[in-house]
């Protein structure tokens, strides 16, 4: 399920909180367009008509609204692309 790996990302790879830009960075390296794609539509449909409770998705310290908001950041953060997101946060 796309839906999962960037939280995966969020909840496990790190200790500390990771941002929504680094982990969408990270995947714009290593996935496929047309992955991110697959992905962006899940998490929209998933976090505009909810179908499951995406805390019980993995056991964490973080809350349902904490990780529906990382999520929405996510997605903004892959619609911005990598140049935006910068250039937008340096001036």
């Amino acid at each position: 399920m796309p839906i999962t790996r960037p939280l995966y990302a969020f909840v496990f790879q790190s200790l500390h909180i990771r941002s929504a830009e680094e982990i969408a960075d990270e995947f714009r390296k290593r996935e496929e367009s047309s992955y991110l794609k697959l992905i962006v539509q899940e998490i929209i449909g998933e976090l505009n008509h909810p179908t499951q409770r995406v805390k019980d998705m993995y056991r964490t310290r973080h809350s349902e609204s904490e990780l529906r908001e990382f999520l929405g950041r996510f997605v903004a953060e892959l619609d911005r692309g990598p140049n935006e997101t910068r250039s937008k946060a340096s001036k």
